[in-house]
């Protein structure tokens, strides 16, 4: 439920969401959540067949890895847009008790 408020507070308190969401985003895809690095690939025109083998294993691992990490930022993601609404919900709350004094 959102409240109505007197004065330019909604612009304000608008942006304040919007602020929120940003850095929780920006947050949680640099602290919370660890990219894997590029494994090496090589050309395939000298390696010899144990070496295709282990560049496949890492490229391998190396998916694994990023369905690990997209998997974390749906969840970061979602976390962060649930710690808006709330702290959205907190503010529009503190608005209706000033406006009814």
């Amino acid at each position: 439920m959102t409240v109505a408020i007197k004065g330019p507070l909604t612009s304000i308190v608008a942006g304040l969401v919007f602020l929120l969401i940003g850095i929780s985003s920006a947050h949680a895809q640099s602290y919370f959540c660890s990219r894997p690095g590029e494994p090496s690939i090589p050309d395939g025109s000298y390696e010899e067949r144990w070496e295709m083998e282990s560049a496949q294993d890492e490229v391998q691992d190396y998916i694994n890895q990023m369905n690990e990490y997209l998997e974390c930022l749906r969840n970061e993601s979602s976390d962060a847009r649930d710690e808006a609404r709330r702290v959205q919900s907190e503010m529009n709350d503190a608005i209706s008790n000033f406006n009814s004094r």
